[in-house]
Formats: C-alpha cells, sequence, structure tokens
C-alpha cells in the first residue's frame, strides 16, 4: 500500500510537471523567441518608412514652398518623385495645412475634409501630441496584402502645424512571416493598435480590418490588461482549454504584438514512458532546480543593475558606454541623422570635497545628475564618466544645436545645483560638445571632445567649447 501510494503520488507529481513543462516552455522559450523574431522583422519591415518620413519631415523645402503660396506645383510633384524612387515607397504625399490640398507626386489629388472618414487620420494627427502615426491599409482585391502608411507632423520652425507628410510603401513579407510562424509553432499571432482595432493576423481572424481586440472571444476581458501595459503574459481557459498569451508593445509603431497557443502535452507513448521511469530522484532535482533559478534570475538581475549604473547618480556608467554608443550610431547612420557628444566637468569638485565635505560633493552629484535628466531629452543618454565627469549622447543634433543645449544646461545648473545642497555654495560645469564624424572611431570622437573639455576648463571655466 505504502509503495503503491508513493508510485502514485509519483505518477501524479510527474504528470503534473510534464503539464508546467510543456507550458514554460511555451511562455518562457516559444513564445519570446518567436515574438522576437517577429519584433525584428516587424522593425526592419516599418521602422525604415517611419525614419525616411521624419528626415521629410525635417526637410524645409516643403514650408518654403507652402510659404511662398504652393507654387509652382511642379516643384513639390519633383521633389515627392524624388522621394518616392530612393526608398522605394508605393507613395509619397504632403498634406497642406494652409490650404487642405493633398499633394501627390502626380498632382493634387483631394482636398481635406474634416466630415470625410478617409480624411480622418489628417485630423487626428493634426491634433496629437505625437509626431508620428502609422496607418495599415489593406488591400481590397487582395486582403493578403497591406500597404504601411506612415504620416508625420510637418512643423515650423516655431512649433506650428504647417500639414502632413509621410509614405506608403507595400508590406508584402508580414503575412508569410506570421504563416511559417503559425506552422513552425503552431501559434496564433496578431497585431492590435493602442486602441484595441485589430490590424491583421492570423488566418483565424474575421476578413474585418478594424475588427476590436474588447469584442474578441475570451480575451475581450483582457484587452484593458493588454494595451496598457508594456509586456504581459497570462493564460485564460477557452471552451475548456488553456490558452496561453503573450503580449508586447512595438514602441516605434504605438502596436501590440499578440501571441497565443496552447500549451502542448506530450503524446501517449512519452508520457507512459515518464510516468515509467521518472522518480522521486528527478521530481527533487526538478524542485531544486526551480529554487536555484528562482534565486540566480534575481541574483543576475541586480548583478545587471550594478554593471550599468552608477548607484550615486543614478546615469548609466562607462561598462553600459561601448554597446550603448554603437547602437546610437548605427540608428544615426540609418536614418541619416547627426550623433552628438557632451563631456560635462563640474568646476572646482575637489574645492567642493575639501570645503563643505564629502557628503555635500555626493550631494552635489546626485543633484547634477539629476538637473541635466531634466534638461535633456527623452531619447538622450547619460553616463557618469568619472569622479565629477558626465557624459551626454545626443542623437539627431548638430554641433551648433549641442552647444546650444548645454549652454541652457550649465544654466539650469548654475541657478539649481548650488543652492539645493548649501546656501553659499555655486556649481557650475565646464563642457566640450562634438559631433560623430563618418571617419571617427570611438577613440578618435573621445579625444576630440576630452580636448574640447580641457579648452573649456583652461579658458576660465564655467563655458560651453565645441571642437
Amino acid at each position: 500500500m505504502i509503495l503503491s501510494f508513493g508510485f502514485a503520488t509519483v505518477a501524479a507529481f510527474t504528470y503534473t510537471n510534464a503539464l508546467n513543462a510543456a507550458r514554460r516552455q511555451v511562455v518562457e522559450s516559444t513564445l519570446p523567441l518567436t515574438m522576437d523574431a517577429l519584433s525584428a522583422d516587424l522593425k526592419l519591415e516599418f521602422v525604415r518608412p517611419i525614419l525616411f518620413s521624419s528626415a521629410m519631415a525635417a526637410n524645409t523645402l516643403l514650408i518654403d514652398w507652402q510659404t511662398a503660396g504652393e507654387a509652382p506645383l511642379e516643384q513639390v510633384q519633383t521633389y515627392l518623385k524624388r522621394v518616392q524612387a530612393q526608398h522605394g515607397a508605393t507613395t509619397t504625399f504632403f498634406v497642406s495645412d494652409r490650404t487642405g490640398r493633398y499633394y501627390h507626386p502626380d498632382g493634387v489629388i483631394k482636398t481635406v475634409n474634416p466630415t470625410s472618414s478617409q480624411d480622418s487620420w489628417y485630423f487626428r494627427l493634426r491634433s496629437s501630441a505625437a509626431p508620428y502615426e502609422v496607418n495599415l491599409d489593406r488591400d481590397t482585391a487582395d486582403l493578403n496584402r497591406y500597404t504601411v502608411f506612415v504620416n508625420y507632423r510637418l512643423v515650423d520652425g516655431q512649433g506650428r502645424f504647417r500639414g502632413a507628410v509621410g509614405l506608403g510603401r507595400a508590406s508584402n513579407q508580414l503575412t508569410e512571416l506570421i504563416r511559417k510562424a503559425e506552422l513552425s509553432h503552431g501559434i496564433q499571432v496578431m497585431f492590435v493598435d493602442l486602441q484595441g482595432r485589430i490590424l491583421f493576423g492570423d488566418r483565424g481572424l474575421p476578413q474585418k480590418p478594424l475588427h476590436r481586440l474588447q469584442r474578441w472571444p475570451g480575451l475581450g476581458p483582457y484587452s484593458q490588461r493588454i494595451l496598457s501595459q508594456t509586456q504581459d503574459a497570462f493564460s485564460y481557459r477557452e471552451g475548456g482549454r488553456e490558452i496561453v498569451v503573450r503580449s508586447r508593445r512595438i514602441p516605434e509603431l504605438n502596436w501590440v504584438l499578440l501571441v497565443r497557443t496552447l500549451p502542448r502535452l506530450p503524446d501517449g507513448f512519452l508520457l507512459d514512458s515518464l510516468l515509467q521511469i521518472i522518480s522521486i530522484a528527478l521530481l527533487t532535482l526538478a524542485l531544486a532546480l526551480v529554487l536555484v533559478f528562482r534565486v540566480t534570475g534575481r541574483h543576475h538581475s541586480k548583478m545587471e543593475t550594478l554593471a550599468f549604473t552608477d548607484p550615486l547618480s543614478g546615469a548609466l556608467n562607462r561598462s553600459a558606454f561601448v554597446g550603448l554608443s554603437r547602437l546610437r550610431l548605427e540608428e544615426a547612420r540609418d536614418g541619416a541623422q547627426p550623433l552628438g557628444l557632451a563631456l560635462l566637468d563640474i568646476d572646482r569638485f575637489k574645492h567642493i570635497n575639501d570645503h563643505f565635505g564629502h557628503p555635500a560633493g555626493d550631494g552635489v552629484i546626485r543633484q547634477v545628475a539629476g538637473q541635466i535628466r531634466d534638461s535633456i531629452r527623452s531619447g538622450d543618454l547619460l553616463f557618469r564618466w568619472g569622479g565629477d565627469e558626465f557624459l551626454l549622447l545626443l542623437p539627431g543634433v548638430t554641433r551648433e544645436q549641442a552647444q546650444a543645449l548645454m549652454e541652457r544646461l550649465a544654466s539650469a545648473v548654475a541657478e539649481q545645483v548650488g543652492p539645493a545642497v548649501a546656501t553659499d555654495l555655486r556649481v557650475t560645469l565646464s563642457i566640450g560638445v562634438t559631433v560623430w564624424r563618418s571617419e571617427d572611431s570611438l577613440e578618435t570622437v573621445l579625444e576630440r571632445v576630452d580636448r574640447a573639455l580641457y579648452r573649456a576648463k583652461h579658458g576660465g571655466r564655467n563655458q560651453v567649447v565645441s571642437g
């Protein structure tokens, strides 16, 4: 009886463990790998059109042409045709907020109308705080073909909305990518926007491009959870079956990638073999591994944070610089955008430590780092470079723009940081700035910005010098 009870208990534990292992395999391995692959392919397919549309919005030609009375028409046609040819776009366009005209490489298509559902994208973009919007149009003749439209806000130097520019590109690969993922992993894939509209997905979806996630059977109650979180993983029951779901937001597109599947159990032969050969020792080992994975996972997360973050300032450290700087440089090259670099040094920091004490010096480091974070843009990266030195990566800025940005930052630090630590303390910065050139290596650009900082310090401090 004892042996029978023992074997029955082992069999029950083994079956439960097989079920959990299958679920873990889906949740922790199959779905993340599939989502990584689809996310990478999606960025390759769609993010480049965003960069191209951004370059169109940064070009002052359209604003100058609009200011001149939107004439001659041939000038904007030539520009749109050239952009279309350069980037392999299906179409390019410019909608003028001055006249409402929709310009196309072939001329004026129409005048946008706020009461037309076809033009609702323009008025939505016009009132939006986001710089761009990605839309997907399904070909009515072939429902497996889509055109991706990137609509970018065109603003002038005073920040006034002047219209919309962008391009459309045919997406012929995404349906095939989803089909292969379905067949290889037995999953279902769909993409939804942040309002819950299902843009496209697996073959089981209804042929309605604006079908909403909120009305999807089984998933509807979880729609708010899916749309509000950056990523999520959960399961629910549908028709007596457990469905495993994993979601991930793609910030460049403001879309959510949603993958769901059934956890696969071993077939009968494998299950019978497992029930015959698995012993208490293996069960004990499995429990021990679960504990080890939990402990080492938490430890690894803490070590990763310590390895790349400066604990005093909260900024990234030098160890994080090499990989992130290369990533920013590749992004700048892909988008034909400049990449600025700034090296900041707290003036007379030794005097601050000697006169006010090391706790005050630490407070200055924290206050300066906080002021820098408050002053820079969301895409800029802050590193603590040395004891009292900070380094900034500034994507998309020229040397002149970097200098102006750093001069504003130096003024803000001089006004805010010193009094926050001690009433009679004045904190100033010496700053060197430069931009990455095509012939630069990592060493040469760092040497150049360091020389600019040297000139700033030895030229009287409390100044910004470009190099």
